[in-house]
């Protein structure tokens, strides 16, 4: 943000919005560079597997190891801004994720639901995802 610039919390929110959007629909487009480029280069994403997953490279090489027969549908809806700052921002939303495999004739079915706690940070390249906790449903918040 430069001098000339205003700080404008709705203009935040909205470009964080955008983050979780284009998460979601890049990785069921199976677009992992374009995922791991939505992290800060050492933006560090909590699976929800349980793993830890540190820096873009490792974030794209982690997602790149699906099987190409997996594909993925994700529903991420009610987004809640918590804190807004200059430079950073929170909120959580919530997600279902159904998936398929294409090797079957199965259809596609409920693969687990959650929320995601993201912290977002502002840097050079705009508006990114620092870290990104995915919570399934009925784990501890």
């Amino acid at each position: 943000m430069t001098s000339a610039q205003t700080f404008d919390p709705t203009a935040v929110e909205l470009a964080c919005r955008d983050l979780t959007a284009r998460f979601a629909i890049c990785l069921d487009l199976r677009r992992f560079a374009e995922v791991a480029a939505l992290f800060t280069v050492d933006g560090v994403f909590h699976r929800p597997n349980g793993d830890i997953v540190v820096g873009r490279e490792n974030i794209e090489r982690a997602l790149s190891m699906r099987s190409p027969t997996i594909h993925s549908i994700h529903h991420v809806s009610t987004v809640l801004m918590q804190e807004i700052s200059e430079h950073e921002a929170s909120g959580w939303s919530s997600f279902t994720g159904f998936t398929r495999d294409s090797s079957t004739t199965a259809p596609m079915a409920l693969r687990g639901s959650g929320f995601f706690h993201d912290r977002y940070r502002l840097g050079e390249e705009g508006w990114l995802i620092a870290e990104r906790i995915a919570h399934e449903s009925g784990a501890p918040l």
